[in-house]
Parts: structure tokens; sequence; C-alpha cells
């Protein structure tokens, strides 16, 4: 490619060089003048009058002459041509460094191309990276940085191309000394911090930590664990405090990064003693303990799904649909439809199926005495089915208002001894505490969460710089 530039640059050369001596050398008269310019002549010796002639003369037959300026025209290259010229030899292509971004349905070949680069130099590229990354893997949104020549006949060469694909990820694609691309990808260590966020409740504690910028798949978990102390249909109220610790992981050269671990989390109800989770690993197996080594877990959650509010609850009252008062032997929690319902226990699915006025319902036995109903779902979560073992937390269905419903809500029901009772009041018994080295164990890193937090600055809100996809 540079090569043909130089060989075209250099016949631009020649070129002008020809047409500027010979609109030197020529000059027409319409007469007897001689066809040589003045200037030209007047640097020549005179021949003296005496001097003998060495030959008679020679006899030149008549030229048809033609007009200054027509010949002029003819020989001498315009203003434009020699600017043209000019600037073809004396200017150097300029160096432009820019960020693209890749729309919705766009290919990387349809981007560089849309940036002046030649088609089948952008192929060349394409052909480059293919080894190292698959260019249709990449996504709207992302970021493509390029380096490239911008030739003064408006020609742009690609010198260099780089993107993040991943969070940790990088590739290149670099412009040769023997004019082909070279393609490279690799792995960029990331580094990890500590941030703490905490933040007053609003409407939900969801709402609130969503807007703050903690992805759901951190949040539903910590609210998962809480609801075993909590009933967040009572017990929270709007200006409740909330804090959470967690290891942030980010790229220092995208600067994109994305939430690790939760390490401690924190809610402090207004009518109710505060309630602290710290994270703990035995056995590979994580869970969170209270500050004295405890489990959080119980043996039923009080609120088996996230971000609800109570509709109804456990008792006597007007039915909606019929208007006659009468037993509500559950308690209803108001969400949008598709909102995930859980298993407030563990246990075995004992119905998943549709059933009346109920509509699709999912029924679990957790032990001999404790079963739990799930009803008015809009459907079933994947695998749900009679004889499945679930674990406590596990997704089992999606909101909604099948059977008997005047809005989207889920029912939700615990029979003891097959007795329908208040879920909200059912005794809620710890899975155990820490005993002997293992609770050793987690006092030290207790005792290590609490040194790290002591030193970390408060954020009044922290906002995550991340690509849809690191989230997940």
């Amino acid at each position: 490619m540079e090569k043909n530039r130089q060989k075209i640059a250099g016949v631009a050369c020649l070129t002008l060089a020809f047409g500027i001596s010979m609109s030197h050398f020529i000059f027409v008269s319409p007469e007897t003048k001689p066809i040589f310019a003045p200037s030209y002549l007047a640097s020549l010796p005179l021949l003296s009058e005496k001097q003998p002639s060495l030959t008679p003369p020679l006899q030149l037959a008549a030229i048809p002459t033609q007009s200054s300026e027509s010949s002029q025209s003819l020989i001498e290259p315009s203003k434009e041509e020699i600017v043209l010229a000019q600037n073809t030899l004396s200017a150097s292509p300029k160096i432009k460094k820019e960020t693209l971004q890749i729309s919705r349905g766009e290919t990387l070949l349809a981007l560089l191309t849309g940036a002046g680069i030649n088609k089948s130099e952008v192929q060349q590229a394409l052909a480059a990276l293919k080894p190292v990354y698959n260019t249709k893997s990449l996504k709207a949104g992302q970021d493509i940085n390029i380096k490239c020549k911008h030739h003064p006949d408006q020609s742009v060469e690609l010198v260099e191309l780089s993107f993040h694909p991943d969070l940790g990820k990088n590739v290149s694609l670099a412009l040769s000394e023997n004019g082909k691309f070279k393609a490279t990808a690799k792995d960029i260590p990331l580094k990890k911090e500590l941030k703490k966020i905490s933040f007053k409740i609003g409407s939900t504690l969801l709402a609130s930590a969503t807007a703050k910028g903690i992805p759901s798949r951190v949040i539903n978990p910590l609210i998962r664990a809480f609801s075993y102390d909590i009933d967040f249909q009572r017990d929270i109220k709007k200006g409740d405090n909330f804090s959470v610790v967690f290891e942030r992981h980010y790229d220092p050269q995208s600067g994109r990064d994305r939430i690790g671990d939760v390490l401690y989390a924190k809610i402090v109800p207004s009518k109710k003693q505060a309630v602290q989770l710290y994270r703990f690993t035995e056995n590979g197996k994580v869970a969170f303990y209270n500050e004295h080594g405890a489990s959080i877990r119980k043996s039923l959650m009080k609120t088996p799904l996230n971000g609800a509010r109570v509709g109804s609850g456990f008792g006597t009252r007007r039915h909606p649909i019929s208007g006659f008062r009468k037993m509500h032997a559950g308690v209803d929690f108001s969400a949008p439809t598709g909102t995930l319902v859980f298993a407030a226990g563990a246990g075995e699915v004992l119905k998943a199926c549709r059933s009346g006025g109920l509509g699709n319902i999912v029924k679990i036995r957790h032990n001999k005495e404790y079963a739990t109903v799930y009803a008015h779902l809009s459907k079933f979560a994947k695998g749900i089915r009679p004889g499945i073992k679930v674990a406590q937390g596990t997704p089992i269905g999606y909101v909604g208002q099948t059977g008997h419903a005047t809005g989207p809500h889920l029912h939700f029901e615990v029979h003891k001894n097959g007795i329908k009772i208040n879920p909200m009041l059912v005794a809620n018994l710890s899975s155990g505490k820490l005993e002997g080295k293992t609770l050793k164990k987690f006092l030290a890193a207790k005792k290590s969460i609490d040194h790290q937090m002591a030193n970390l600055s408060e954020s009044a809100r922290f906002a995550l710089n991340t690509h849809p996809d690191d989230q997940s």
C-alpha cells in the first residue's frame, strides 16, 4: 500500500518537472521572433558578426504558429494541478486515534468501512483477528479503539485496533512492517478492593439497592438471607438504614469492574434490633452467620419473594370477588407478574399443577410437620415437578394471577400437621451455631472483616462502571 503511494508520487514529480522545464524553453511568436525564451538567450555567449559561417544558412520551412495564450495553455500545468502535485509530494499522512462503538445489529466490518477504511483492508484485518477472537461475539455498545493514517488523497489506512470484549481480556491488532496484520489476545490481571455502600431504605430495599448500582444477583441473596429474621412487610420502614461491604474487581486498563463476594451486610429496623450478616466459607460451602457465629438459616423463610408488599394478611376478611366474609388462610404478597418465587424451605415438591381457584400451585413438604403452598403462579420454574428435591431459596415459579385473582400476587400458605397457620407466626428454629475450631476460624474471619471495614471510607453513592455482560 505504501509502495503504491510512493510510485504515484514519483510519477507526479516527473510530470511536474517536465512541464515546468518546457514552459521555460518554448516561446511562440506569430512572426519572426526566436523560439527560445529571451531569458534563456540572454545567458548565451554572443556570436561576432565577422565570424565566418561554418555552414550554409539552414532554410526552415514555415511552421504554423499559435497564439501565446493557446500554446501556453497546452503546455503549462494549471495552478490547481501544481498545488495538487506539491501537496502530494510534500504532505505526510496524519495519524488519528478514535473510539468507535458498535450499534445494534452492526458488524465490525460495517463499523470499520464506515470509518473510511478500504473494505479489502478491513477483511485482511478480520482474517488476522479470527484465530484469536470471534468478532461475531461482539455486542452492541462495545467500544473499538482504532489508530489510522489519513493520507492526502483521502484514503484511510488502518494501523492499530484494540478492544476489551470481556472484563480482564484485551484483543489487539497491529500492522507489521511487512504490511500484514498481526493479532493478539491476552488476559489482564484484575485488581481487587473493598467497597462499602450505606443508605436509607426508600420504598423497598430492592429498589433502593438497585438505585445505588448494586445488581440484583448481589442484593437478592441478601434479601433472602435477611428474610429469616426480618419481615420486610412489617419490620422495615422507609428511612431504615442498610449497609453492605463487598469486593470490587476492576480492569486497570479499561476501567470496567464488577462486584465480587459480599463480605458483610447490616440492616437496622427502626423498631427492632439490628441484624448483621458475615460471610464465612467452610469446606468449600459459603454461608452467612450473625456476629456470634449462629447460622441465619431457619426452618422457613417468612417472605418467599423479593420486593413484594403484603396485600392481604392471614385471617377473616371480605373476599374481593365473592364479597362474602371468609377465612383467608394465607398471606398475599403483591408483586409484578413474573417476579421470582422461592422455596421457603428445603423439601420435596408434592404438587406442581393447576388447582381450581388457586390457579397454578406448587406444594412442598419440608418435613413430617410442615408444608407450604404457593398459588396464582403465572408459570413454574424450569425443572419444577412432583418428586424433585429443592433447597431453601430455590426458584420454583413466577408471580401471576391465574385462578380467582383480581391482580398479580402470590398467595402463600403454611401447613402444620395439615392445618393452615399464619406464616408470619411460624417459629423459626436456627439450623445451628458454629462450635469448636470452626467457631474460632469464623471469629478470626469476622475480625479480619471488621478491621478492613474500619479502614474503609463511606461512599454516599458508588456507581459501577460495568458492561451489561460483566454482572451476569
